[in-house]
């Protein structure tokens, strides 16, 4: 395997961990995914939540978290500079 492909397959593995780890520390499942078309070797989180409060009352846990704010240190270099965005989807119907 050469070093990108490797790259690629620790950061799915990073990504798998950290969302089981965000999982069993806010209550709420968090899926990984990872793009099929478009840029390759895109990965998302996905978690859903019932309402802007329970979001908000994750969000606080997670930030406040050691464990969760020590793997976010395990990332160097999985990552482009810059490549990462948060979005927030509501469910309409």
């Amino acid at each position: 395997m050469d070093g990108e492909r490797a790259r690629i397959a620790d950061t799915l593995a990073w990504s798998v961990e950290i969302a089981q780890y965000v999982e069993g520390v806010t209550g709420s499942p968090v899926s990984v995914w990872s793009s099929t078309y478009g840029q390759m070797g895109e990965i998302g989180f996905i978690s859903v939540v019932p309402d802007m409060a329970a979001l908000d009352a994750n969000q606080a846990k997670i930030n406040a978290d050691a464990g969760y704010i020590g793997r976010l240190g395990q990332s160097a270099g999985l990552w482009l500079d810059g490549s990462g965005h948060v979005a927030r989807y509501t469910r309409i119907a």
